[in-house]
């Protein structure tokens, strides 16, 4: 390729990255305030640019203690239960409905991250939901 064909492409290339308006990542946080059942709020992971890696955004590192991936088949339903720990869960594959205080469900889907605090108090549900099993990956907090 030509010298200024591959100057041209790479200069695209990167005004395309730097011209993309970056998407916060929205965390879902479930946590308790009594005995009941858990509650829900949102918040948004703080990025900024990596020095480590270019053209990434990075949140500061959170101390855990390992990784553990967990599936709960299509259609079954785990009961009133709470989280051993506060820990990160991502979805991977398939979809689930968690319910809180108030009767109130959460759909959560591939790509979605929850902060799990309902650590005491009555907890959530969790019902595999759709045509595939759940997949996620828990990230125990230290």
């Amino acid at each position: 390729m030509r010298p200024i064909v591959t100057w041209l492409i790479l200069v695209a290339f990167a005004g395309c990255l730097l011209g993309q308006q970056s998407k916060p990542v929205t965390v879902m946080r479930l946590y308790s305030v009594s005995d009941g059942p858990a509650l829900a709020d949102t918040f948004e992971l703080n990025l900024t640019p990596s020095a480590a890696y270019a053209f990434a955004e990075q949140s500061e590192a959170f101390k855990a203690s390992g990784i553990q991936f967990l599936r709960l088949p299509r259609g079954k339903v785990q009961d009133w239960h709470n989280p051993a720990h506060r820990q990160y869960i991502l979805v991977l594959k398939g979809q689930c409905e968690v319910e809180i205080a108030g009767g109130k469900k959460l759909l959560m889907t591939p790509g979605q991250i929850v902060l799990l605090e309902d650590v005491t108090g009555k907890g959530h549900i969790t019902r595999s939901i759709g045509s595939e099993d759940l997949l996620m990956a828990a990230v125990p907090l230290i």
